[in-house]
């Protein structure tokens, strides 16, 4: 091969690296960005799913003119009732000074769902469910990608 040749073939060599590293760098992010989604959104319908199922469970207690009964709540979910003076009345809240809005939104790392369901059934104001398991799967998805794209030794 001669001098143009080598210089010629180089430069294609590097083209196609970079062009195939940048593709799979945008495949990766837009990989991210859908799981990220799919991620908040699973949370935010569990996080809803068991502030419902509790509220349920609140007023049908009031209805019935019976006392609340114990509701199960998986590990990595915190949950806490908030009677209408603003005390935690079962459970307990994450961060103690967290303003009580109804809404579903973050706080520090974990995400936080206030509900206003229980419409003051049994004098509970809101069903807070709280989880920091979002963050942690987002980490673990971004570990994952990471050791994918980069040739690292596992």
């Amino acid at each position: 091969m001669n001098e143009l040749e080598k210089r010629s073939f180089y430069s294609f060599l590097g083209l196609y690296i970079i062009s195939s590293f940048l593709f799979l760098a945008l495949t990766a992010f837009w990989y991210y960005s859908a799981q990220k989604s799919a991620l908040e959104n699973e949370t935010f319908y569990r996080l809803e799913h068991l502030a419902d199922h509790t509220a349920g469970a609140i007023i049908f207690a009031h209805m019935q003119d019976k006392p609340l009964q114990k509701i199960t709540v998986p590990d990595d979910i915190v949950m806490a009732l908030v009677d209408t003076t603003g005390k935690v009345m079962k459970g307990r809240l994450v961060d103690p000074r967290m303003q009580l809005k109804p809404g579903y939104f973050r706080q520090g790392d974990y995400d936080v769902l206030v509900s206003q369901a229980p419409r003051e059934h049994l004098g509970i104001r809101y069903v807070v469910v709280q989880t920091a398991l979002l963050k942690k799967r987002l980490l673990r998805l971004s570990i994952r990608l990471l050791r994918s794209l980069l040739p690292l030794p596992c």
